[in-house]
């Protein structure tokens, strides 16, 4: 008797475990989509930024969240300012920037309409960068909080949120990194900007010295004309054009109203560096004055009819002004058993590279610099794969099984 009742127990537990799996259905996938505030049925854009462009935005204001660190532009006679009382020349290529990439903005699709993920798109008023811009009578033509950007960076977009609205829009745009602040990350820092090939010759004149003439050949061979003449090494006749032709400030003079051109050093007596020009149309002048007691590496310059007092690297000095010495070519170094024949030329040839790659890092936007860390990665990852395929593969040219190679 004691053993049917177990049999009837078990054949009753078995029964509610059935009715519980039709009831439930656990192993079954579910085909409905949970239900969350974000949940679109369909694709939604909404406008944004349409009523901006180049020719009717006449101020922008930059602010780091609500109420924190700004920057303002201002554009008058079609040339843009930062810091409309002090009115420094704003950076062409970065105002530029900012309307190319919005040109093609005129709507963005929407990714979430819930408040609550506003600091997940970073579009809230404290982790954002709010941007507005306003029109000719100044009146308001957007007011936007620029998010981060997209996971995709084969398809560059941006998170956005107009002002006073909850919804989060996706544009295809990279914006991040257009919208800086601070007054250095705008103002123009091109000293000079000329095609390298168009400079024909250079004149070093430095008090108390004679001037020191140098040009480039037919052959584009560079020769030192006065006071001696001799052939001077191209690289270093390059290295200069390159350098004076396409000149960048490192930083500018935190004085205001800025001292006169005596007190850094640089009245018509100072160090002076002339190019000229394969058309004749200019002859481009850099005046070089003292160093920077505050920051030993930094020198002030001025170029001839600009007001402006900027300041360059010292690498950057090094890489313009040479003496005679300087030009003159290196003498063959007698092989030694101690070193290699070629060892000179090799730490030269790091040195200049090592300029190269410091001036054109710092001519770099953020966004560039983004871009040229991102094509970085890229190369080592791509690098590593074919390391790992080497590692897979015979002398027969055969991919050997992963398990076969791990053996060897």
């Amino acid at each position: 008797m004691k053993g049917k009742s177990v049999y009837i127990i078990a054949l009753i537990a078995i029964i509610l475990v059935v009715i519980v799996l039709l009831a439930e259905k656990p192993f079954q996938q579910s085909t409905e989509v949970e239900s969350t505030p974000d949940s679109l049925k369909t694709i939604e854009r909404l406008p944004v930024l349409e009523k901006v462009s180049s020719e009717n935005a006449f101020k922008i204001q930059i602010f780091r969240g609500d109420g924190g660190t700004s920057t303002t532009l201002v554009k008058v006679d079609d040339q843009w300012f930062v810091n409309p009382e002090r009115r420094y020349s704003a950076s062409k290529n970065n105002t530029q920037r900012i309307f190319d990439a919005l040109k093609d903005i005129k709507d963005g699709e929407v990714v979430s309409t819930n408040p609550e993920n506003h600091v997940k798109f970073q579009v809230d008023g404290i982790t954002s960068t709010r941007v507005k811009f306003f029109g000719k009578n100044n009146e308001t033509l957007a007011d936007v909080y620029v998010g981060k950007m997209g996971m995709n960076y084969m398809s560059p977009s941006n998170y956005i949120r107009n002002a006073g609205s909850d919804d989060v829009l996706s544009v295809e745009a990279s914006l991040t990194y257009l919208f800086q602040v601070g007054d250095e990350a705008w103002r123009e820092r091109t000293i000079f900007s000329h095609d390298p090939s168009s400079i024909t010759s250079f004149t070093i004149r430095e008090p108390g010295k004679s001037p020191i003439k140098i040009a480039r050949m037919a052959s584009d061979e560079w020769t030192c004309l006065e006071p001696d003449m001799f052939m001077i090494r191209k690289d270093i006749g390059n290295r200069m054009a390159s350098s004076f032709a396409r000149l960048q400030a490192s930083s500018f003079v935190e004085d205001w109203p800025q001292k006169s051109f005596e007190e850094y050093g640089l009245d018509s007596d100072a160090l002076s560096l002339t190019a000229s020009l394969k058309d004749y149309s200019s002859t481009p002048t850099l005046y070089i004055g003292a160093r920077n007691e505050d920051e030993r590496n930094q020198w002030y310059v001025r170029a001839e009819g600009q007001e402006t007092v900027y300041q360059i690297y010292q690498y950057a000095r090094d890489s313009l002004v040479k003496t005679l010495e300087e030009l003159k070519p290196t003498p063959t170094p007698t092989p030694t058993p101690e070193s290699s024949p070629t060892e000179a030329s090799l730490t030269e040839k790091v040195r200049e590279e090592t300029l190269k790659k410091a001036e054109d890092i710092q001519g770099m936007t953020e966004e560039e610099k983004q871009e040229a860390i991102q094509e970085k990665l890229d190369e080592i990852i791509e690098k590593a794969d074919k390391d790992k395929k080497l590692k897979q593969t015979g002398e027969s040219g055969e991919e050997i099984p992963a398990s076969e190679s791990e053996e060897k």
